[in-house]
């Protein structure tokens, strides 16, 4: 089991059996979410969940994926009215001391307040976290738009949650998937899922598998030189055969604020630059890689508009 997960069943444990409301060892999920995301932006835990804005302020799809996975291993109990509770009749693995006295610190600061009073709090602390909220009026800041680029994104050590969050921060409107096959065992980042989500969020999602990079071709990458012989075969083979291709990517980058998504977190590492080279060729836009700190080399900032 996940420490993380571990974490959440802790968390499940001590809330719900403090828990104002007087529903003994219950919580919901809601509830959880919020709780999950201030544990990670108060305490900073490593390899915990990450978060995106959605309908009811920050979300994780994969902390919701996790918790279907534990219950079903009888881990946790549904219960009507969309409450969970720990089965106490299966044992956990035990978190350190260090853990189990963040998240009793943690509990002693927020198990009083009731369901719209976390909600509030949340909101009105982390504004940014409302941008997608479904009541208009709970909305403490605005979607930005980012202006026409050719983005580019690499996935490789993100959540899908947090992910998508880069993506909504550079005011990304289109996902342009340009993986050959669209597959990941990290969940979310595969085509039909990250379709979804996608729409969820009300980002077109586009898969163009002709300009990808067969995964047996990057097999045996070690050292500069295969990447070298990577790239020019990718030139050669693929980039000056499906020009009418990239032309229609082309004329979606113009359009809209687009991104080609791949798996690797440093473009340099990854096709994608290449495509982007040529993409940059034809509309004259110029290239933002928005993972700068995965980068080798320094990287111009993108600028932002905002809807009136």
């Amino acid at each position: 089991m996940l420490i993380r997960q571990k974490v959440i069943l802790s968390l499940i444990d001590q809330m719900g059996n403090q828990s104002p409301s007087g529903n003994h060892g219950k919580v919901s999920r809601l509830q959880l979410v919020k709780w999950a995301f201030l544990l990670e932006n108060e305490r900073k835990m490593k390899t915990f969940y990450q978060f995106v804005p959605y309908h009811y302020g920050p979300f994780s799809f994969t902390l919701y994926h996790e918790l279907e996975g534990l219950i079903r291993n009888s881990y946790i109990i549904e219960s009507p009215k969309d409450s969970i509770q720990r089965n106490i009749d299966i044992a956990v693995p035990p978190i350190t001391p260090v853990l189990k006295n963040e998240i009793n610190d943690f509990s002693r600061k927020y198990h009083s307040l009731s369901m719209e009073e976390l909600i509030d709090f949340v909101y009105s602390r982390y504004p940014w976290f409302t941008i997608n909220a479904k009541k208009l009026g709970s909305r403490k800041d605005k979607r930005p738009i980012g202006e026409c680029a050719v983005y580019t994104a690499g996935y490789e050590g993100l959540h899908i949650d947090g992910f998508l969050n880069i993506l909504l921060k550079a005011g990304i409107q289109q996902v342009i998937d340009v993986r050959c096959n669209p597959v990941s065992r990290r969940y979310g980042f595969h085509k039909s899922t990250l379709s979804r989500l996608c729409k969820g969020l009300e980002i077109k999602y586009r898969h163009v598998p002709e300009v990808g990079i067969p995964s047996e071709s990057r097999a045996n990458l070690r050292q500069p030189s295969d990447y070298i012989k990577l790239f020019q075969n990718y030139k050669k083979k693929v980039l000056t055969v499906q020009q009418e291709v990239i032309k229609r990517i082309s004329r979606w980058v113009a359009s809209q604020p687009s991104v080609l998504v791949c798996m690797e977190a440093d473009p340099h590492c990854c096709h994608r630059s290449h495509l982007a080279e040529e993409i940059k060729n034809l509309t004259k836009l110029d290239i933002h890689h928005l993972r700068k700190d995965t980068c080798k080399q320094p990287i111009p900032k993108p600028k932002f508009s905002l809807p009136s």
